[in-house]
């Protein structure tokens, strides 16, 4: 083996190992690198951030629900020729507020 290789201390024996080793060798600890602390720390983000059932019905369902309710009701008054007011608009904007506020509430 290479003996210029970097080297660390052990953080339970202190004794001197290459800094790519994974279990002292002197002590048998397992020891802990950037790589698997990066790893880690994704995995837990990605545990965080999964959406689950609850996620779909409590956030997802009434906005969509309302933003196209929106645009049934705009093509509605277009069909009928009936003017394309701002009130048409509004559960589309109440859904796209709920949505947001829902998702900081419960995703960040």
């Amino acid at each position: 083996m290479d003996e210029n290789r970097e080297k660390k201390l052990c953080k339970y024996c202190a004794e001197e190992i290459f800094i790519e080793a994974k279990v002292c060798r002197y002590c048998g600890k397992i020891q802990e690198n950037i790589s698997s602390k990066i790893s880690e720390g994704l995995d837990e983000i990605k545990e965080k951030n999964k959406m689950n059932s609850t996620y779909w019905l409590i956030i997802w369902i009434p906005s969509i629900a309302l933003m196209l309710f929106s645009i049934f009701m705009m093509f509605f008054s277009a069909i009928n020729s009936y003017s394309v007011s701002f009130i048409i608009f509004i559960p589309a904007i109440i859904g796209a507020i709920y949505w947001t506020y829902m998702y900081n509430k419960y995703i960040e």
